[in-house]
């Protein structure tokens, strides 16, 4: 999305324009908290299983100097996400275990110019109108499992079951995110580009591409060409041994 910038330095070396001035540069942004992507899911798929991380969820008030939560907007404890280890791709960053945590901005803050109502929710939506939303992402630093089934609905393991996932394009619609919140959603399939005209253009990679071995492809491919080598060595023996005994 495009920002259109009015009056004041914004991002330069002097402080911003003022933020009750209605042409401060904070207000003439053309952003709207909106976001949306898309993804094609595959036949068969009983569970789309995605994390969303450092989404900031939470609404504030200003009390005297701080920015406190105001009790409307809270984020809760995830049930089937653990509060008490790291997911893997975590480990080494400034991650924290996944609780009730408060946003850090909040989302809706205490700075009305970056505020983009609501406090930030994201939903999606299937080709035939399924519409799932996750309206308690996660707060500051921590990552959230949303999760659903095709099965019985465990909450231990699942946010919602549904009685289909249908195949083709999705999309991710995110609302309500404000300025300056930085978040990210980890997801299992391909996220579509766009063409000129905005329309999804699925990711297809040209053939002369091919992805690098993993360590384990390697030692697959070290295994053969060792095996190979010894049962060529081999038959050339015994073919030297049979035509040393002729």
């Amino acid at each position: 999305l495009e920002a259109n910038f009015g009056v004041g330095d914004c991002f330069g070396p002097d402080p911003p324009c003022d933020a009750t001035d209605p042409d401060c540069c904070f207000f003439e942004t053309t952003y709207d908290g909106d976001w949306c992507f898309s993804f094609n899911l595959p036949e068969g798929i009983e569970r789309i299983e995605m994390f969303d991380g450092d989404f900031d969820y939470g609404s504030s008030m200003q009390d005297g100097n701080f920015c406190v939560a105001d009790g409307v907007d809270v984020d809760t404890d995830d049930p089937n996400t653990a509060n008490d280890i790291l997911f893997p791709w975590t480990v080494g960053t400034e991650v924290v275990f996944e609780g009730a945590l408060l946003g850090s901005p909040f989302d809706e803050g205490c700075f009305p110019p970056f505020n983009r109502p609501p406090s930030v929710i994201y939903s999606l939506i299937g080709p035939q109108g399924t519409n799932i939303t996750n309206d308690n992402p996660s707060a500051s630093q921590e990552w959230e499992r949303f999760s659903i089934t095709t099965g019985p609905l465990d909450p231990m393991v699942d946010d919602l079951s549904v009685a289909m996932l249908e195949p083709g394009l999705w999309l991710i619609k995110v609302f309500g995110l404000d300025q300056s919140n930085l978040n990210v959603i980890r997801f299992p399939f391909a996220i579509n580009g766009v063409d000129e005209n905005n329309d999804p253009v699925p990711f297809d990679p040209p053939e002369d591409i091919r992805p690098i071995p993993t360590l384990s492809e390697w030692g697959l491919l070290t295994f053969v060409l060792f095996t190979l080598f010894i049962s060529v060595y081999f038959i050339r023996r015994n073919r030297k041994l049979g035509a040393d005994i002729k």
